[in-house]
């Protein structure tokens, strides 16, 4: 693959899910270039990123409603506000902040959970239309562990073998991970950029590899987070976003909801971004999500296709990759035969 020769990133896994089972799928380059040198595989796991908040929060919290919980109930009993409920978070029109070192401020995850609910510097008022935040999801995660819905560190979240997807990797399996940032000094950069001390914190203490890139993930119990942490092969992504195609633990669903419960500038829902960034034209079919370390899924629940595209781009260190550009063109490329 010349993106791969060119030196974007060193690795790729991609595919199209259709009717049961893949009609293409595509692995090329490394998982790791330092401090060895891995083969990508089919079955690699990636530090997934972003893409937990929808394929594990969001239908966390989906398959909850009507039985535990209601998506438009108030959460003033959090210090939330009266305004502010479920359905804000999930479509991030609650007004926090797109992100802010937590691990900076509190890891405690009892002290991190009030200081979401509380903190007004986070969450300066609601928003009409939606801004991306991993605050949102830092709170659903963190809210989600504290009902006991939140699936445990180490355990495979697929049942039926074909795939993996769990938090936590246990250390023998490092070697079939596809590898991120190895030092972190993107986020130290990012912390001081927005004013906070860094000094205290030993960003390059270790080499990252095999443990989630995400600091505010990492920071807390076992890196089990609602934002990120999660670790997933391709068959495993595919498994868990069937879920959205055709969820068995759902009350009241059907394919259109995220659409019927997206932010009211019509950009998010449930958890997904409607359509694929630059086009435009796949707004009303296509949920999309991106995750920083490289990651993307698109899913077009009523024809049950799953489209995925996973790289290594932030390996070994954070470069300055057009990766929406390259998404359009691979989506694109993916059904014009």
């Amino acid at each position: 693959m010349e993106w791969i020769r060119s030196g974007l990133f060193p690795g790729c896994v991609a595919g199209l899910w259709e009717k049961g089972r893949w009609q293409w799928r595509f692995v090329a380059g490394h998982a790791l270039v330092v401090p060895v040198r891995l083969r990508m595989r089919w079955r690699t796991l990636f530090d997934v990123a972003s893409l937990t908040k929808p394929l594990v929060t969001a239908r966390r919290v989906l398959a909850g409603a009507g039985k535990d919980w209601d998506l438009n109930e108030p959460l003033s009993s959090f210090r939330m506000g009266k305004r502010v409920r479920l359905i804000n978070l999930l479509n991030h029109t609650a007004g926090f902040r797109d992100w802010v070192p937590l691990y900076l401020i509190h890891n405690d995850p009892t002290e991190r959970f009030f200081y979401l609910s509380e903190a007004p510097e986070l969450r300066p008022h609601l928003r009409p239309e939606a801004l991306y935040s991993c605050l949102d999801f830092q709170w659903l995660g963190l809210w989600l562990q504290r009902n006991g819905h939140f699936p445990q560190p180490g355990k495979n979240l697929i049942k039926n073998g074909k795939g993996r997807a769990l938090f936590a990797p246990p250390r023998r399996l490092r070697h079939q991970i596809a590898g991120t940032e190895l030092w972190r000094t993107y986020e130290k950069t990012k912390a001081a950029a927005l004013g906070f001390e860094t000094s205290h914190y030993s960003y390059d203490q270790h080499p990252n590899w095999g443990q989630v890139h995400d600091l505010n993930a990492f920071t807390l119990p076992r890196g089990v987070a609602g934002n990120a942490g999660l670790f997933a092969d391709a068959d495993g992504i595919v498994q868990l976003a069937r879920w959205w195609c055709r969820p068995s633990d759902a009350r009241r669903w059907h394919p259109r909801l995220p659409w019927e419960m997206a932010s009211p500038d019509g950009s998010y829902g449930l958890g997904w971004q409607l359509g694929i960034p630059g086009l435009p034209e796949t707004r009303d079919r296509w949920l999309f999500h991106s995750g920083f370390t490289g990651v993307c899924i698109a899913v077009e629940p009523v024809k049950q296709q799953i489209w995925i595209f996973l790289t290594n781009r932030i390996h070994p260190e954070v470069r300055d990759v057009p990766m929406n550009t390259l998404r359009r063109e691979l989506f694109l490329a993916s059904f014009s035969h």
